[in-house]
């Protein structure tokens, strides 16, 4: 697998992108109650986020060891295939995501696919597994978010995004 590890980004919001983006990135209920106090306080969106990729590019035949290939590369999060197996179309496979090396629990990762376009959400597991079968082949992009509510409202949010590109057959 390849992987990219961005240096942290800082970006300011209008206030009508925020419900976009949290109806996009799906964060925690009490993230917008938070969000709506520090309106009212006059306060503007202001982020600064990371971001994690992996691309998984699978090998020319089954008899690779993939399971070698797909070790946690020790992001600050991560999504990764489990097991040696190949991600088959229809079958179930299982994901594993991971904050700071341990699992994390009920994150939304949404699924999406290269045309045809289509989304699907899932949240993981209490051990941060998510397991699920893709319809069809081709390129699939697995991405999710965690969002981290600042310790004073004058501050900065803080963010999490990491995707895995995936080639199902």
């Amino acid at each position: 697998p390849s992987w990219v590890d961005l240096n942290p980004h800082s970006v300011e919001m209008p206030p009508e992108l925020v419900n976009t983006y949290f109806s996009d990135i799906r964060p925690a209920a009490e993230f917008a109650e938070r969000w709506k106090r520090q309106q009212a306080q006059g306060i503007g969106w202001r982020e600064s986020y990371r971001k994690f990729v992996r691309i998984e590019i699978p090998p020319a035949d089954d008899a690779s060891p993939a399971a070698v290939l797909r070790e946690p590369q020790g992001l600050a999060m991560e999504i990764v295939p489990v097991g040696s197996e190949m991600i088959r179309a229809g079958r179930p496979f299982t994901y594993q995501l991971l904050w700071d090396g341990t699992p994390l629990a009920h994150q939304w990762v949404e699924f999406v696919s290269e045309p045809p376009p289509l989304g699907v959400w899932r949240q993981s597991d209490a051990d941060g597994q998510v397991r699920q079968a893709l319809p069809f082949g081709g390129r699939w992009l697995l991405r999710a978010t965690r969002l981290e509510a600042p310790e004073q409202d004058t501050q900065p949010w803080r963010s999490r995004f990491a995707t895995l590109l995936v080639h199902v057959r």
